[in-house]
């Protein structure tokens, strides 16, 4: 719910990019770490202590052995474990360099075809595969230490218990049935204590596992006002007084002494460099963020005293690449409104060009879609399409066209611009062409470089 409510603009490009990896694999990740280290870790220690115990009412000496055994088993050989994780880790960065250089080479083979740099290219990636082939080399090795001291540990302590025995046997200090309980209980001790050692090497990947889960169950959405007022209906007006912001934990002003004001159903143009605050502006005006210093007003009332819900009912965002999920164009098309009428949802597309080409689908609607299986400028009117379906009569756009061909690009304008004439439109852009097209009746809004 966290990361529903924080999601696109309260969720940090770090942990972004590792929530699919934390909504599969680190999960499982955390439960091998509870249900193989940490929770047989306390019956382990337990049995050994009893086992020590035993040992030592048999003869001093053999509860010694077995003492010193097991220290090698649970301590030192974890330690071996934790020690061999970075030369996996020197493995893993390899590889990824090794991927990188790989796709390269195939990618840009028909510009390097011949030249210098191409044969630099394989240089490079040769160089990389050797030293791949090394670290794994090391880090095979590495992960057999701690069962390698493990199983050494197992012997010399039965080696030693026997010896010991034996000689307290010769010397009439122990009785031969006696003897045969030490070995065995060790054995069996050792037994479970080796495998939680090799379990060992798997700790520092479980860790980082862990610190991701932290990442994502950090999230929180923003403070929800306690009597939450409503927004007028039809396009909001948006006004920023003197605004500032610095991200928590941060001093540094993101944006400062920022204002501006749109009247209902005009249009703003956001240009600037990367890292110009365009992105924390937009988290600003659909309330994701309040402002450090100043105020943020959308159809004249303070984002302070409006809940997220009623903002998101007013105000229609689109990001840079459309969410398209793995379902039915139906179903991606209802996420904006579920109770939408197939009759509504042709309008839509229509609307947006894209109705030719459903026509031509030989399920409909009932399409199964997925962002693979389109192209983005198919993408992005899909998202145009829930917009319209959405109601939202102010819609704030993050580039619309950085992802798609001049043609298209020029066609998306030309929509955008038709769609929105009775809407206040809020567009992020690079592009020259979008300023072109929208430029009428529009307010630019230049932020300067970091």
């Amino acid at each position: 719910e966290a990361l529903a409510r924080s999601a696109p603009h309260r969720v940090p490009p770090s942990v972004l990019a590792t929530i699919s990896r934390v909504a599969t694999g680190d999960l499982d990740e955390f439960a091998s770490l509870i249900l193989r280290a940490a929770a047989p870790a306390v019956g382990v220690v337990a049995a050994a202590l009893v086992g020590v115990v035993v040992a030592t009412a048999v003869t001093a000496a053999l509860g010694v052995a077995l003492a010193v055994g097991l220290v090698a088993t649970l301590i030192v050989a974890p330690a071996c474990g934790l020690a061999s994780a970075r030369p996996r880790l020197r493995g893993t960065a390899t590889a990824a360099q090794v991927h990188a250089l790989a796709i390269a080479a195939v990618e840009t083979r028909p510009e390097r075809r011949g030249t210098p740099g191409e044969e630099l290219l394989f240089a490079r990636l040769r160089n990389a595969l050797a030293h791949l082939g090394t670290a794994r080399r090391r880090a095979a090795f590495a992960e057999l230490a701690p069962s390698g001291v493990a199983a050494l540990a197992e012997a010399l302590t039965i080696a030693a218990t026997v010896a010991i025995g034996a000689g307290a046997i010769a010397h009439h200090h122990l009785e031969a049935v006696s003897l045969a309980v030490v070995p065995f209980l060790a054995l069996g001790l050792f037994d479970t204590a080796s495998s939680l050692a090799t379990q060992s090497i798997r700790i520092p990947a479980q860790r980082r596992a862990t610190h991701r889960i932290d990442g994502v169950l950090s999230l929180a959405a923003r403070a929800e006002p306690s009597t939450p007022r409503p927004l007028p209906e039809g396009p909001l007006s948006l006004t920023l007084d003197d605004v500032g912001f610095s991200y928590p934990g941060t001093t540094a002003h993101v944006l400062d002494g920022l204002s501006l004001s749109v009247p209902p159903r005009g249009r703003l143009l956001v240009v600037g460099p990367s890292g110009a605050g365009k992105s924390t502006l937009v988290g600003l005006l659909v309330g994701a963020w309040i402002p450090t210093e100043g105020t943020v007003r959308l159809g004249g009332i303070d984002t302070r005293e409006l809940a997220t819900d009623t903002i998101t009912e007013h105000i229609g965002y689109l990001p840079q690449d459309a969410w398209v999920f793995d379902a039915s164009l139906a179903a991606n098309l209802r996420l904006a409104r579920p109770d939408a009428s197939d009759e509504e949802l042709h309008r839509a597309l229509d609307a947006v060009g894209l109705g030719d080409l459903v026509g031509e689908l030989a399920s409909g609607l009932d399409t199964h879609v997925s962002r693979e299986r389109l192209s983005s400028g198919e993408a992005q009117r899909i998202g145009l399409a829930r917009l319209l379906l959405s109601r939202a009569a102010t819609w704030i756009l993050d580039e619309p066209t950085a992802n798609v061909d001049g043609q298209t690009e020029d066609e998306l304008v030309a929509l955008l611009d038709t769609l929105t004439r009775d809407r206040t439109l809020v567009v992020v852009t690079h592009a020259e062409r979008v300023r072109e097209g929208l430029a009428t009746h529009a307010t630019v809004l230049a932020l300067p470089g970091a």
